[in-house]
């Protein structure tokens, strides 16, 4: 087979297969939480205490929407607004106790999916397929290839 016509094969398998281990919905179907706010939860538990003009810019929304899925958040307990000491009119948003217990319970529901969708993989499979998707994340995920074309058509 020409390289690519693997190549096109691979994107193929690549997105179907992708989608059963990223699918937010799936991740989330026994907690009740949506997948904004689970990345607002992320992005606190990374990042650490933000303001909300910070998560609008790293999550890339606007601020209102920011304001909104920080407000849902919230409600639900995961996080908390505070006054910053420096500037009483900037509000900081902390993750909760009940934040990092979510992020906590995610993350062991989306490793039980992955296990079952690979178990039937030998070890040795499993250890190609990591150096494969390293590979990869080396160069998509941590920059060494630019996912944004420069300019259209070419």
């Amino acid at each position: 087979m020409k390289k690519d016509a693997l190549i096109h094969q691979l994107d193929y398998l690549v997105s179907s297969v992708g989608k059963h281990f990223t699918n937010v919905r799936r991740a989330f179907r026994d907690f009740d939480v949506k997948g904004p706010e689970y990345f607002l939860i992320r992005l606190l538990s990374i990042e650490g205490t933000q303001s909300v003009s910070d998560i609008a810019s790293h999550l890339a929304l606007t601020q209102a929407t920011a304001s909104n899925i920080i407000n849902s958040a919230e409600q639900k307990g995961l996080v908390e607004k505070v006054k910053d000491p420096d500037d009483r009119r900037i509000t900081l948003i902390n993750l909760t106790d009940d934040g990092v217990n979510l992020l906590s319970e995610v993350k062991k529901a989306r490793l039980e999916r992955s296990k079952k969708i690979l178990r039937q993989l030998t070890t040795e499979e499993l250890e190609e397929l990591v150096r494969i998707f390293s590979k990869l994340k080396a160069t998509v995920v941590d920059g060494e290839y630019d996912m944004i074309p420069t300019s259209r058509g070419r």
